[in-house]
């Protein structure tokens, strides 16, 4: 798919109330010397890293992306229910589920997340407790 049309998708998926304050980013530098990319979230005009150029064949750790895997995290999260998502392996797919319009207010404040949480996991969901006004419990109340 092509970016245009995920990132269409994807932002399509976030809450109405952060339509105006969260946006997602990905862009190629072709023709330099790693031929890499990066990908990031813009909220509120502050950049929040997705997705970094690595050198070829470095080994990422869990929730580390670069241009291509940073792509297909998204393709697929675009498959996924929303409760597969809030317990997916991937830090990016557990980000993008709180701020996802399938998220209510009920199943956000029965969630506890671990103290140990991705700290990309623990931004979204301080950003959309604040923005709807909802009580957030556990490790990202913080």
């Amino acid at each position: 798919m092509a970016w245009s049309q995920l990132k269409a998708k994807i932002e399509e998926r976030f809450a109405p109330s952060l339509a105006n304050r969260v946006s997602i980013h990905l862009t190629s530098y072709r023709g330099a010397v790693s031929e890499g990319g990066r990908g990031w979230l813009l909220v509120d005009r502050e950049e929040i890293p997705l997705a970094s150029i690595q050198p070829f064949g470095a080994k990422r750790e869990p929730g580390e992306h670069d241009e291509w895997s940073l792509h297909d995290a998204l393709a697929d999260y675009l498959n996924l229910g929303l409760a597969d998502a809030l317990r997916a392996e991937d830090p990016v797919h557990r980000a993008i589920a709180f701020i996802d319009r399938r998220l209510g207010r009920r199943r956000f404040e029965e969630l506890e997340l671990p103290a140990s949480e991705h700290p990309l996991v623990l931004r979204l969901y301080r950003l959309r407790a604040e923005v709807e006004g909802w009580g957030a419990t556990g490790a990202g109340a913080a």
